[in-house]
């Protein structure tokens, strides 16, 4: 009882951050998020606020993303 006393606080961070995480992931691999991120990638890239080399990097980034999210193998 005493111990759990002294590691309340501890715990609590604890849950915490694994709630923060839990979200972090989902929104992370969220496909209709990936989805408005490849759009503004390429409204960037229409724009020319991004080249054509750092459009293509981030664009392999999001859709290795997507890919994850939909469970596919790379």
């Amino acid at each position: 009882m005493i111990g759990k006393l002294f590691t309340w606080p501890l715990d609590t961070v604890v849950f915490a951050a694994r709630k923060v995480k839990e979200e972090a992931d989902r929104q992370y691999y969220d496909p209709k998020e990936i989805q408005r991120q490849l759009a503004l990638l390429q409204l960037q890239l229409d724009e020319g606020t991004l080249s054509e080399e750092e459009y293509d990097e981030q664009e392999e980034v999001l859709l290795e993303r997507y890919r994850q999210a939909k469970g596919e193998e790379s």
